[in-house]
């Protein structure tokens, strides 16, 4: 494994590119030509707290029970003995949706400013988004960190959830159960202007809480960047959300999709969509807003009371794209 350029960095340590040696190729000249795989590693830092390593450890464990869903970026290896954890995922060379939703700010032409390619996009990145998430709510899975930061976009502009750090699993007998499937969890740092308002207030936890954090990713994206709540300070920030208050629509977000978003930040989490309601109304809002956009089967679960979608919106690609595998691209 060759380590390269550092893509980021936090308190639990850092990120780097690296390549993983997959063989060797042999020219017509007879030279050996080493063939790589560029690959992420997430290390530990040598000296952390024992939190931010129960953090990382819990990640590992994580992605062992769901790699290989497309909408959640892929483990290839991890290591954890020794004293350098690490963790190595798949490379996506778009960095994370953050950094990505600002690029796209600086695209727009600020005389005759145009957001329907844009919007097109996001409102694709949300259909990933909501795929691979109701997976995780399918095994149970509570992410709790859910933001914009948190998802990476691959080569092929598909969206790809991460860090799973914070992330609980439910009982499997709870997981069915609308009154108890909610966990009650104090300890660790937490993202909170990404929080449910009963996370807030209780320190509640459930797959609902996560449909409030998937709000904010929307805004996040829609406002090309720009942080939730910004002018509340983080101790007044419940206060704020208990009399009704919630981010302000963005510029170039539709009546529908920040509808969408309140529907999300409901008081009442019960009451906000499932992440297959979401899957179901960006499909449709997706038919609807576009003409240049085809169709594709989902492939079926297996399970005969399977109610996956029939379509999904596809893009106009090459056949030879087609042939490695894209799941959905935004051109």
């Amino acid at each position: 494994m060759l380590k390269g350029e550092e893509l980021g960095s936090g308190a639990f340590g850092q990120v780097l590119q690296g390549g993983k040696l997959i063989g060797l190729e042999k020219t017509k000249t007879g030279k050996l030509i080493e063939e790589k795989e560029e690959v992420a590693i997430k290390i530990l830092q040598r000296y952390t707290n024992e939190l931010s390593e129960k953090n990382f450890l819990n990640e590992i464990h994580t992605m062992k029970l769901i790699n290989g869903h497309k909408n959640i970026v892929k483990m290839i290896g991890c290591i954890t003995v020794g004293d350098r954890i690490c963790l190595v995922l798949e490379f996506c060379p778009y960095r994370d949706l953050l950094q990505y939703s600002k690029t796209k700010k600086a695209e727009l032409d600020p005389l005759f400013p145009t957001f329907d390619h844009i919007t097109k996009e996001f409102l694709i990145f949300a259909w990933q988004i909501s795929n691979g998430m109701q997976y995780l709510a399918s095994e149970g899975i509570i992410h709790r960190d859910l933001a914009a930061r948190n998802i990476l976009i691959n080569e092929f502009k598909v969206a790809k959830i991460s860090d799973f750090g914070l992330s609980v699993k439910i009982n499997d007998k709870l997981k069915n159960s609308i009154s108890k499937n909610i966990l009650q969890i104090e300890t660790g740092k937490l993202p909170l202007k990404w929080l449910a308002i009963e996370s807030l207030k209780n320190y509640e936890f459930s797959l609902k809480s996560d449909i409030w954090s998937f709000g904010i990713v929307l805004y996040e994206m829609f406002t090309f960047g720009e942080t939730p709540f910004s002018e509340i300070e983080n101790s007044q920030l419940l206060e704020y959300l208990e009399v009704g208050n919630r981010p302000e629509k963005p510029e170039i977000c539709s009546d529908e999709i920040y509808e969408l978003m309140l529907k999300c930040w409901n008081d009442i989490p019960t009451l906000r969509p499932g992440f297959d309601e979401l899957i179901t109304f960006f499909t449709i809002f997706l038919e609807h807003s576009t003409e240049n956009y085809g169709y594709l089967d989902v492939i079926k679960s297996g399970k005969e009371d399977s109610k996956e979608l029939k379509r999904i919106i596809y893009p106009k690609i090459s056949n030879e794209k087609r042939d490695r595998g894209l799941e959905i691209n935004a051109y």
